[in-house]
């Protein structure tokens, strides 16, 4: 009669998945309308990934990679002020900008996330 030891197949089972998470951890997706900011060890570095998006493989504990948005975005400001002939004037603005992929990495040393200023 065969013996069959529930402990050893969970422990395979829980290796499997182990080892597939360390596998799969390497691999970053980066998608249209957005730049991969690399960081090793924290600091960013100059090369920005997946500008037009794609697959991209770095060294899961040394490298992060943080997404930031490279799509158009428009903001409005309205604004009241008075003329010299003392009329009022009533200005709805708007302001189409986009960060340059080349660039992302500088902005986001310098700036940081984009989610703080929309």
């Amino acid at each position: 009669m065969k013996k069959y030891n529930t402990l050893n197949n969970a422990g395979k089972l829980t290796a499997l998945i182990c080892l597939l998470t360390i596998l799969l951890t390497p691999i970053v997706i980066v998608n249209a309308g957005e730049g991969g900011i690399l960081m090793k060890f924290g600091p960013v570095q100059h090369q920005v990934l997946g500008v037009g998006g794609g697959i991209h493989l770095i060294i899961p504990i040394v490298n992060t990679v943080k997404k930031i948005s490279i799509r158009i975005n428009k903001q409005t400001i309205s604004a009241e002020g008075a003329s010299k002939d003392a009329e009022s004037v009533f200005m709805d603005l708007a302001l189409n900008w986009h960060i340059r992929p080349e660039g992302a990495n500088h902005i986001f040393q310098q700036i940081g996330e984009e989610q703080r200023y929309n």
